[in-house]
């Protein structure tokens, strides 16, 4: 089975995404150029309108074989630790099995010379940026459509071509971890005696206040059905150690050795840890639920929009979506508690399976940018509309849509 993982120039056009009143004009230039007008984007390009993609399609074998670079317009600050001193340099691609000629860089002196720019919705619109043929651009988006940007009434499309994000069906996928299938030597009776010691029910961290996943008035109900709780971090009475350089360390694992004391408490004495996304959305999982808990022996129980059975192994979570009502979910839960032998076999999947970190997913997924970055044609790509992509404008009647309401806790 082996792990599971869970594209430019247009002629004579100009293209405003936006929902205020612009003039549109055409403009003949030899470059793309984006600006911020009201908050809303303009992309003014030229090249033959037939063409979503301005690729020098020459037969110089050379220009398509050499280094490409590959700017990181937007970092962030798991991505600069995990790539570490290996910016600026083919390092990091070292590894992969097809192609290893590349460099990423995240200095953006180069952002007319870089072959392609990953970049997230923040960075549009910051300033006035001319777009050099043939570059690619690659949207770099971890969080949840609702979080995108406080003011996301202009939506930038025919501009992007590749997608780096969350979703299953971004060009690559950024999954918060993986899972390997194989014989771990794990002794499931040589953990009785901790999983036994468990005295306390559940706990969960949760610092994002009245996110949209309506979690915290999810949290009150299930305590009001005898659920005994512990909430860490801002929304919750509870703190551990770690300071904001240690946390987010802790949180995505990208530092070689490093252990958060916050999530060391996962092992003893809780039962089960409370994934709850601030946002149902599809395929938005995060390390609350994949290798950041499932490194602890502890059961999650997950809320969410995903399909777990597309992440996780078997029988290794609860859902609350399977459940009619949090009353019912309350009960299964304190049911569990009570009966070892039940509770028991939501650790036999570790017998067969491994955690792995975001680090071997975000590997993978750079390689296969490499590889694609020097195959162009074949993988060239234009989003019309990222705004159906991402959200798809939320039915309240069929609860339908990239993004669900919050219906259980009403």
């Amino acid at each position: 089975m082996g792990s599971k993982r869970f594209t430019f120039v247009r002629h004579a056009s100009v293209t405003v995404v936006c929902l205020c009143s612009i003039v549109i004009m055409a403009v003949l230039y030899s470059q793309l150029t984006i600006t911020n007008k009201a908050n809303c984007i303009t992309v003014e390009t030229t090249g033959n309108h037939a063409s979503s993609w301005a690729i020098n399609n020459h037969s110089n074998h050379s220009k398509l074989s050499s280094t490409k670079k590959i700017l990181v317009y937007s970092t962030t600050r798991w991505l600069k630790d995990w790539v570490g001193t290996k910016w600026d340099t083919s390092d990091v691609f070292q590894s992969c099995p097809m192609t290893k000629d590349c460099i990423l860089t995240k200095d953006k002196t180069f952002l007319h010379k870089a072959d392609a720019v990953m970049f997230s919705w923040d960075a549009l619109g910051e300033r006035r940026s001319k777009r050099k043929q043939g570059q690619v651009w690659i949207l770099f988006e971890y969080e949840s459509p609702h979080y995108f940007r406080p003011d996301s009434s202009c939506w930038r499309n025919d501009i992007v071509n590749w997608t780096f994000t969350y979703r299953r069906d971004s060009d690559f996928t950024l999954v918060h971890g993986q899972f390997s299938q194989h014989d771990t030597g794990y002794n499931v009776s040589e953990m009785n005696q901790l999983l036994r010691s468990k005295s306390k029910t559940a706990v969960g961290f949760i610092s994002h206040c009245k996110a949209r996943s309506k979690r915290d008035e999810f949290v009150r109900k299930l305590r009001s059905y005898g659920v005994d709780i512990d909430i860490y971090g801002k929304c919750g009475n509870l703190t551990c150690g770690g300071g904001k350089d240690t946390k987010w360390k802790g949180v995505w694992n990208v530092t070689s050795g490093h252990r958060d004391n916050c999530f060391d408490v996962l092992d003893s004495p809780y039962k089960f840890y409370l994934s709850l996304e601030n946002s149902l959305c599809k395929d938005y999982v995060t390390e609350k639920s994949l290798h950041l808990v499932l490194r602890h022996q502890i059961v999650p129980i997950i809320r969410d929009g995903a399909n777990r059975s597309l992440y996780h192994p078997p029988h290794s979570y609860v859902d609350t979506k399977d459940f009619k009502s949090i009353k019912s979910l309350a009960k299964y839960i304190k049911f569990l508690s009570e009966n070892f032998d039940e509770y028991l076999k939501f650790f036999k999947w570790r017998k067969h399976y491994s955690v792995g970190t975001v680090s071997g997913v975000l590997q993978s997924s750079l390689c296969d940018m490499c590889n694609r970055m020097h195959h162009q044609q074949r993988y060239k790509r234009l989003y019309s509309n990222l705004e159906n992509f991402f959200t798809k404008t939320h039915d309240t009647k069929t609860n339908q849509g990239i993004c669900k309401a919050a219906k259980d806790v009403r």
